[in-house]
């Protein structure tokens, strides 16, 4: 809920609107399609790291 609350209240001007998602639950399947389709919505590139180490390149680059 967080995730939608933050997008409805947040107008995003920008471009280039990035959603980092960092997995970290085992059955992770329906969530992901739920943020996936999220990201269409409000046209977002959805990324999605695995560990601490993958987000932080995310970030760096």
């Amino acid at each position: 809920n967080y995730i939608y609350e933050r997008l409805k209240t947040t107008k995003l001007p920008y471009q280039l609107k990035v959603l980092l998602v960092q997995c970290d639950v085992n059955d992770s399947s329906q969530s992901l399609k739920e943020l996936a389709r999220l990201s269409i919505i409000y046209e977002l590139t959805l990324l999605i790291s695995w560990n601490d180490e993958e987000s932080a390149k995310y970030l760096e680059t």
